[in-house]
């Protein structure tokens, strides 16, 4: 009877070690913890409720996008890199280039009804390369104006006129920035990753960073002298503070600012920060050329790394299941 006891025990043990080992675990690392810690941690719990097979491990987040290029690039060398990472929309093409990102068009073209999903051809285009799609957008952001708009009435402007050019963006900055010594007219985004905000100008006005054939700079012209002429006037005419990416927001946030120019991925954390200290508004990037403007998308996108057969399953369904 002993001996039966403990051969049951002995083959349960075995089966639930067996259905631990079943248990398929993937890495996966993302940029900007603030932004995105929250959402990467509700994504974690519905994931698992669904795959309950499949362990999600994350490593500590990318400090910004260049950090998070650089990382795997580094990671890559020692075969240390993530199975999964969240890369900066501008950032996946090295990836592809050095031959770290794994196509993503055998696993898609196994999904049925992937249209109905919400997935489209532009959603394909933002990671495609060489024709073959290798990421699927994660976070996508676009430029955006934050206004203060108890300093814009203060300052005397109609708060249902806000500024369409940036020529009416100094003007109003100059006349906010004369209402008090701690009081800032605007910040522009300078600083913001990958000199994204230096693009949209250029955009903006149908300008590009390069030429068709990616072999000599675009901005040697007239657009990019207007686009860095424009950006000088924010700091010798509005008299734009110097600030780190981290303090401009919370200046503007604490109603010490009348103008941020940013991106609408902080949105939601910023209408948080400001709360009822002041009426926050957001509007349109001004200045953008009719006809022939354009503004640079930003953000992030998933990328596969692993090439494990077991674990690249695991991580479509990862990938799919948070994009």
């Amino acid at each position: 009877m002993i001996k039966w006891l403990t051969g049951c025990v002995m083959v349960a043990l075995l089966a639930s070690a067996a259905a631990v080992s079943a248990k398929t675990t993937i890495e996966v690392q993302y940029p900007y913890g603030h932004l995105f810690n929250t959402t990467h941690k509700i994504i974690y719990q519905e994931f698992q409720k669904v795959y309950p097979d499949i362990e999600i491990k994350f490593r500590a987040p990318y400090e910004n996008y260049e950090d998070g290029s650089q990382k795997i690039l580094k990671e890559a060398i020692t075969h240390k890199a993530p199975d999964v990472t969240f890369q900066g929309l501008n950032r996946i093409r090295v990836l592809v280039n050095k031959g770290l990102a794994q196509p993503l068009d055998p696993f898609i073209a196994g999904e049925k009804d992937f249209n109905a999903a919400g997935y489209h051809k532009a959603m394909f285009d933002i990671g495609t390369y060489n024709g073959k799609v290798y990421s699927l957008p994660f976070a996508v952001s676009l430029p955006i104006a934050y206004y203060n708009i108890d300093l814009v009435k203060k300052a005397g402007w109609d708060p249902n006129k806000l500024p369409r050019t940036w020529d009416e963006v100094i003007e109003l900055a100059k006349k906010i920035d004369a209402l008090g010594d701690d009081i800032h007219g605007m910040f522009f985004g300078w600083n913001i990753t990958g000199n994204w905000f230096w693009q949209a100008l250029n955009f903006s006005q149908g300008g590009t960073m390069l030429t068709a054939d990616e072999r000599k700079v675009a901005f040697g012209g007239d657009i990019g002298r207007w686009s860095m002429t424009t950006f000088s006037r924010f700091v010798t005419e509005a008299d734009m503070p110097n600030l780190g990416t981290k303090d401009c927001s919370q200046v503007f946030a604490s109603g010490k600012m009348g103008m941020f120019f940013w991106s609408t991925s902080i949105l939601a954390r910023m209408t948080e920060w400001v709360g009822d200290k002041f009426e926050l508004k957001t509007d349109i990037f001004p200045d953008v050329k009719k006809g022939v403007g354009r503004l640079p998308a930003g953000g992030n996108g998933a990328v596969m790394l692993t090439r494990d057969p077991g674990k690249q399953e695991a991580a479509w369904k990862f990938i799919k299941f948070a994009t």
